[in-house]
């Protein structure tokens, strides 16, 4: 299976295209990687795979010369490629397919008739909701996807419903759970799915899915500098970087100014705290790589210990303001901030 959507992942891709070929695609499987590498857009273009029927039209085929003097690695690479000509294709890239269902924070709000910000766990009523859906029989296609984004927000209760479903899946039923922490789940989930693992992305591909997405090419190369493989981090660095643009880093109040930016929920406050950390880390490591001083080279390793040492922090109950203001205090005597300056290219 491969797609011109999805950058990287080279050995996934080839893993699920053999999964495809010998036609022993498990029914239970898990995406797992770090957020914002491309887990939801496989899993999409994985469930174009599975249903396409291939109807390609045959005049679109020919002037493409699919038929013609192809060598039999091509053909093979055909029979598991979405056409994303066909009704199954279509309606899956539009979100419409009847067999194939997206179950995340969204879709439980509908559910539960709840805001979707408040949907920071998947439920117990979400998953009976699409457990009835999955012993139903397929209205379109002959297979029936379930996405299950952030599957590692399902709680313990939630997970134990889904075991009978994942140990004994109805007929051509299968399931994609999409997940950043793979240890959030039951050993008994674990035990009964194929777990497929993402890497991050390279800073070349985060930098071109940026462009993609009509960012400058001279923002899309600052960010992906700073994105460690994730899109979304990227995206998050963004409206960081917006968010302070105002601030003076050379004020003596800098490191404060900064701590009363941190949204007043602790847990958005803690995510944006470690954003923050990551990006100091990243511009010391990177102030010590190109530094021919060998005690200063010393004292940045000493201030990257001790940076991530308030990491860790953030994981121990900690108030996430300030260790945000000790941290910034500290990398300002090294003369390092989170202001930014916008790399600019021919």
């Amino acid at each position: 299976m491969y797609s011109n959507k999805i950058l990287g992942h080279k050995n996934v891709l080839n893993h699920l295209k053999a999964l495809l070929l010998s036609k022993r695609v498990p029914p239970s499987i898990i995406f797992n990687g770090r957020q914002g590498v491309g887990k939801f857009i496989t899993a999409t273009e994985f469930a174009k795979s599975i249903n396409c029927s291939r109807e390609k039209p045959q005049e679109d085929a020919a002037s493409l010369g699919l038929f013609q003097n192809q060598n039999k690695t091509e053909k093979k690479a055909d029979e598991v490629k979405p056409c994303n000509y066909c009704l199954s294709c279509k309606q899956i890239e539009s979100g419409a397919h009847p067999d194939v269902r997206i179950i995340d924070s969204a879709f439980q709000a509908r559910l539960l008739d709840e805001d979707v910000k408040k949907q920071k766990k998947l439920k117990i009523d979400t998953v009976r909701e699409f457990s009835k859906y999955a012993y139903k029989k397929p209205l379109l296609s002959e297979h029936k996807v379930l996405i299950v984004n952030d599957a590692d927000t399902l709680t313990r209760e939630s997970q134990n419903a889904m075991l009978k479903l994942l140990e004994e899946p109805p007929k051509n039923t299968f399931f994609i759970l999409i997940s950043s922490q793979k240890n959030a789940f039951l050993p008994t989930v674990l035990s009964r799915c194929h777990t497929i693992e993402f890497g991050p992305l390279s800073i070349e591909d985060v930098e071109e899915i940026l462009a993609r997405n009509n960012i400058p090419l001279n923002e899309a190369a600052l960010l992906s500098g700073f994105s460690n493989g994730s899109v979304k981090t990227a995206m998050d660095m963004k409206r960081i970087m917006a968010k302070l643009q105002k601030i003076d880093t050379s004020s003596p109040a800098y490191p404060f100014k900064l701590s009363s930016t941190l949204p007043k929920e602790s847990y958005l406050a803690r995510e944006e705290t470690r954003l923050m950390l990551n990006i100091l880390l990243t511009k010391t490591h990177q102030k010590w790589i190109i530094s021919n001083d060998l005690n200063q080279k010393n004292d940045l390793k000493i201030l990257i210990k001790e940076t991530l040492k308030l990491k860790t922090f953030l994981n121990q109950n900690v108030m996430p303001t300030p260790i945000l203001e000790l941290a910034a205090s500290e990398c300002l005597t090294h003369g390092i901030t989170l202001g930014f300056i916008k790399k600019h290219r021919d």
